[in-house]
């Protein structure tokens, strides 16, 4: 099955969702713990004191009524048996607990409320008093420095008898240690003995389950709501990325004319902007590429229909040999053209998938300019255009690939060249500025219309062949030399104003020669 990401997105909510609630009732659950134990252990230590204390009185007024005559010292006895009884009774009753005297063997001595039959009948020692069965219950706090014992717990099993655990499942234990003044029949040894008081916790067990079913109502209430906002926050962020989807598809159709309709000022809004740019960058390449063939369709064909024409009228007789000559010139120049526009394909795909790094040579980029006009100086005999040629200097070294550069200056003259008028004036001019040969050519030709200034770099582009001086051009001679200026890091600008002309400017570092 597969899962989108709204579905993850609601699942991670859900899986946090859980593990926070578990981790707070969790939390709760101990802190409601900590706080039963905490707020009952001051009464539960002052009632073991008082315990304490009548039991030691009681133990001080038995020695003293030893004294008296036999059956007046047992009425006594009897008396402040009861009067002790009451005062256990009245403790045990204002602090809701069971009260236990353990001698340090682990007998019960004594215990209120009864305990009952059944603990009697299980735990019955062999000296008439409940035993102890785990020696945890009490060796643990006759060892303990403190002489205090705390549990939260069933006392080690011992409550877990159904008589128990009809009050509470789980009681607080408080125990503390004390020694007699005077040698009594409970102790052997130390007169060591030993006050326990319980309280059933169910108390803090039902406050528990109450808070927990709030809670969990309450995570309820608030996880719907904030399921319902996370869905709808879902649905804001997965509409507009299931609608690029959907548009990444239509595109790959070769589709081009639709767009995003997406207006929003965050990251995924940006990301929709960036896929309309794409969408209109592939749009764009994509006419260029449609014109680029029929440019270059018709750039090889034209010639080569006339190559054809002139060579089939030669071989068959329809011209005349004594113009063979003059046809076969014809011809000649259609293979040059052809020949031109094949290099400037190759040259464009070399520099395309050429990730080498271009060699740098010092050369004198001037004399270069000189070789560049002298191969052009047909194409500017042929229009009777006049070169204004200022040179800075005798000799401008640079540094860079030098027929990379040659190819920038030959494609830029010869641009010049076709867009100027007859017996018009293309400039050059060489500059030295910040450490760099700046080099212009400019002509007074034509010029570019502004709206298609920023689009003379792209690849396959020719300008209104219309208002072109010849209509010829494939488009590819300010690519490569945006392609050339680019791998030696250096900008190149251009200024046009249509019926004025257009001036080119770039520079290169200068030779440290």
């Amino acid at each position: 099955m597969r899962f989108g990401v709204f579905h993850k997105i609601i699942g991670i909510f859900v899986i946090i969702s859980i593990i926070t609630f578990t981790i707070i009732s969790g939390i709760l659950y101990f802190f409601l713990n900590d706080y039963f134990v905490n707020e009952n252990i001051g009464n539960l230590e002052s009632g073991v004191e008082k315990v304490s204390d009548a039991f030691e009185q009681y133990f001080t007024w038995y020695n003293e009524f030893d004294k008296m005559e036999f059956n007046l010292a047992l009425q006594m006895k009897k008396q402040i048996w009861i009067l002790f009884n009451s005062s256990v009774q009245y403790i045990g009753n204002t602090t809701n607990a069971d009260i236990w005297i353990v001698t340090e063997e682990g007998e019960i001595y004594f215990a209120y409320p009864e305990l009952p039959a059944s603990i009697k009948k299980e735990y019955m020692g062999n000296g008439g008093y409940v035993q102890l069965p785990v020696g945890e219950q009490y060796v643990k706090l006759l060892n303990d420095e403190e002489n205090t014992f705390v549990e939260l717990g069933d006392f080690y099993g011992f409550f877990n008898d159904d008589a128990y655990r009809y009050v509470s499942d789980t009681w607080l234990t408080y125990g503390k240690k004390f020694q007699l003044q005077y040698k009594d029949s409970i102790s052997s040894n130390d007169n060591v003995y030993l006050v326990y008081m319980h309280i059933p916790a169910s108390q803090i067990k039902r406050t528990q389950e109450k808070i927990i079913v709030y809670l969990w109502i309450s995570i309820m209430i608030s996880s719907l709501l904030a399921f319902v906002l996370i869905y709808i926050l879902a649905k804001r962020l997965i509409n507009p990325i299931q609608q690029m989807n959907r548009m990444s598809k239509v595109i790959a159709s070769g589709e081009y004319t639709q767009r995003l309709d997406i207006n929003k000022k965050d990251e995924i809004g940006e990301l929709a902007e960036n896929f309309n740019q794409m969408i209109d960058s592939l749009k764009k390449n994509e006419d260029l590429r449609t014109r680029f063939v029929s440019n270059v369709s018709h750039e090889l064909r034209t010639p080569m229909t006339t190559i054809k024409g002139f060579v089939a009228g030669i071989l068959d007789g329809t011209i005349p040999e004594d113009k063979h000559s003059y046809y076969l010139n014809i011809v000649k120049d259609e293979v040059d053209r052809l020949s031109g526009v094949v290099n400037d394909l190759l040259t464009l795909s070399r520099l395309d998938s050429d990730d080498r790094e271009i060699l740098f040579e010092n050369f004198d980029v001037q004399e270069v300019i000189r070789r560049v006009i002298i191969n052009l100086e047909s194409f500017l005999e042929e229009k009777n255009i006049d070169l204004d040629v200022r040179f800075c200097t005798e000799f401008l070294y640079v540094y860079a690939n030098k027929n990379s550069i040659e190819r920038v200056v030959y494609n830029l003259l010869h641009n010049a060249i076709k867009f100027s008028h007859p017996k018009g004036v293309i400039r050059i001019i060489t500059t030295i500025e910040d450490h760099s040969a700046g080099i212009t050519v400019e002509d007074f030709g034509i010029g570019i219309q502004p709206e298609e200034v920023e689009n003379i770099w792209d690849r396959f582009y020719t300008v209104d062949k219309s208002r072109a001086m010849n209509g010829t051009g494939t488009g590819l001679g300010l690519s490569i030399i945006k392609n050339v200026m680019e791998k030696h890091n250096r900008p190149i600008t251009v200024e046009s104003q249509p019926g004025t002309g257009t001036k080119f400017y770039f520079t290169l570092p200068l030779s440290e020669k």
